[in-house]
């Protein structure tokens, strides 16, 4: 892993984030799991530092082997998430435990289940309070109207945990309410983001000209392909969102392949290939345009249409009766 970062830090891509980028994009995206996961691990560190080193230091190296590599980009923390998961439930677990040893407990002591049911009731405060300015339509908060109802579940559940704990004497297996409270909110969050009309496309105009390809743009023989143009680390995201959605991409055409004229009937031109290229290029026909791109097909050469005297053809084609015949040897 260490050599991989050595040679991907030679060509930086997204560099523009300061070192200190995941220091608050991991806690601001995984909230409150990463707090959670972060407590766990001390917890761990603590109790087992030799038994649970793995657990607790690998992704310590993973956040800064992802702090020195140059490139810093939103996706390349999804990889540590499962780990701050897992260290989250040394949390909830723990807590479970000692609330189940101690059973109705009702000492005045301070018990880690309760400190967690105070974290989670502001968070519950907060969101509820989102869900219903989302639902009365406030405008600064139109992003979120979608999930509003999942907001305000969310809140409600979170709004649960301290509730549960004060009446824990009075409710039948309050500890499996509380961890149930707590992840059905996770549940609720996972399924709003799901159900989005836009999840997992962050290109819609692409999405759709993928669906109705042949309609809107082309349509191509069996073994036609489109290849795809990318100039480099500028245009590598776009071109491989552009591969997938293409019905049948074909290969991805550098500079020196494009220079060479090393591609098929059609392709997708890169902008930046267009920038430094385009008047280089003969012989192409945009398609179409969309977003920057464009769909290139080549111009196929026309032979000019020959015209026969039909006078002349037939006197071509009828025998000369004439001539003396050929003497049979």
């Amino acid at each position: 892993m260490i050599g991989k970062v050595q040679d991907l830090g030679a060509e930086p891509f997204h560099a523009d984030h300061r070192w200190f980028y995941y220091l608050w994009h991991i806690p601001v995206h995984g909230f409150p799991w990463t707090v959670l996961g972060v407590l766990g691990g001390l917890m761990l560190f603590r109790r087992y530092p030799g038994r649970s080193l793995l657990i607790w230091s690998l992704p310590l190296i993973l956040v800064a082997l992802l702090t020195v590599y140059p490139t810093r980009t939103h996706y390349y923390t999804v990889q540590l998430y499962p780990w701050l998961v897992l260290l989250a439930g040394v949390v909830i677990d723990q807590g479970m435990l000692k609330w189940r040893e101690r059973g109705m407990d009702m000492r005045p002591t301070i018990h880690l289940a309760q400190w967690l049911s105070r974290g989670f009731v502001v968070l519950g405060i907060l969101l509820v309070g989102l869900g219903v300015a989302s639902l009365v339509g406030v405008d600064e908060l139109e992003p979120l109207s979608p999930h509003a109802l999942a907001l305000l579940g969310m809140g409600i559940c979170y709004t649960l945990l301290p509730l549960i704990w004060v009446w824990r004497h009075l409710l039948h297996s309050p500890a499996s309410l509380w961890v149930g409270s707590l992840y059905l909110a996770s549940g609720i969050a996972m399924i709003s983001v799901v159900n989005r009309a836009d999840f997992g496309n962050h290109n819609p105009a692409l999405a759709q000209l993928g669906q109705s390809w042949d309609q809107q743009v082309i349509t191509l023989d069996p073994i036609d392909q489109v290849d795809i143009g990318r100039s480099g680390l500028e245009d590598v995201c776009q071109a491989q969102a552009y591969a997938f959605y293409t019905p049948r991409p074909g290969r991805l055409v550098g500079d020196e392949a494009l220079l060479a004229d090393e591609f098929g009937l059609h392709l997708w031109l890169s902008p930046v290939q267009q920038e430094r290229y385009e008047p280089l290029l003969t012989g192409l026909q945009p398609v179409i345009e969309l977003e920057g791109w464009q769909l290139m097909e080549r111009i196929q050469a026309v032979l000019p249409e020959v015209t026969i005297d039909p006078v002349l053809s037939d006197l071509e084609l009828e025998p000369n009766l004439e001539q003396d015949p050929v003497p049979a040897p």
